[in-house]
């Protein structure tokens, strides 16, 4: 996607170890000459290149760069402290059902909820809008609703035609990211408490947060449990929703739900499977 948006910029993958070797070798007071304005993809691979990159903004001979990489706790620290007030962060989040329906539209035709937040006039916007969907809209809809629904919205799980192919990539992705960065972040000797607190957190899902609940369940205290949910919620994995209400510190003071970011590793990592649907994971 990045590669589309900037076609005529020069790139640099570095999962390439020949570009990780040269760039590395190349001089700091030389960077913005001898690599300039590019897109530099997994930057996570040589981490390092960030200071080169921000001595040559700071001297003004370099103007701009693309950075992209995975959401990696140590890295992510290493680009705020580094690239303080010279950086814009785009996160990017699983797909959601409007872009799974209409993925060549979607940027065209704000979804219908972006629209009735947008006005005051909301009986005007309805009008406007398509009363029901039939034949053939309706079946993409609801095809796309059920693979959000059982499958979540993580891109490549959407190229894989077999069903164990999606099984195994959730699997290698909970055992790669979540096992592996987590637990350097967090320092564990040992997992296996992390990893009963993910499940019972997973299982969870869409009810009032309550950290007393959880360390009845885990048995790991109070503070664990909220030092392990935000461990959860620094990674992208969970978040909170705290309630609406016209008064912004009742929203602030009154209890959040716990939701996952997505329903495919969600049912993975709660162990409930692939086939059950029920009001729970509908509601994330």
């Amino acid at each position: 996607m990045v590669r589309k948006q900037y076609e005529s910029t020069p790139y640099y993958n570095l999962d390439t170890i020949e570009y990780r070797d040269q760039l590395r070798n190349i001089s700091t007071f030389r960077w913005s000459k001898e690599v300039g304005v590019s897109v530099i993809d997994e930057i996570q691979k040589e981490p390092e290149l960030i200071d080169k990159i921000k001595y040559s903004y700071d001297d003004g001979s370099l103007k701009f760069s693309v950075l992209t990489g995975s959401s990696q706790i140590h890295l992510l620290k290493k680009v705020h402290e580094t690239l303080a007030g010279r950086i814009t962060f785009l996160e990017l989040f699983p797909f959601m059902l409007k872009e799974l329906i209409e993925p060549e539209t979607f940027q065209a035709k704000p979804a219908l909820f972006e629209k009735l937040v947008a006005v005051n006039n909301i009986d005007g916007v309805l009008e406007e809008s398509d009363t029901v969907l039939i034949c053939e809209n309706l079946d993409l809809a609801l095809r796309a609703e059920d693979w959000l629904n059982t499958w979540g919205g993580m891109a490549p799980v959407i190229h894989f035609t077999e069903v164990n192919e999606r099984r195994f990539w959730l699997k290698d992705y909970d055992t790669a990211y979540l096992e592996r960065d987590l637990a350097d972040l967090a320092n564990l000797s040992d997992l296996k408490p992390f990893r009963k607190f993910q499940q019972i957190t997973a299982l969870k899902t869409s009810n009032l947060i309550s950290y007393t609940e959880l360390d009845k369940d885990s048995g790991i205290g109070v503070e664990t449990a909220r030092r392990y949910l935000e461990y959860l919620r620094i990674s992208y994995q969970t978040f909170l929703l705290h309630p609406y209400h016209k008064n912004l510190t009742s929203s602030l003071v009154k209890i959040p739900k716990l939701l996952w970011f997505d329903n495919g590793l969600l049912r993975h990592l709660s162990g409930l499977g692939f086939e059950i649907k029920n009001g729970q994971l509908y509601e994330n």
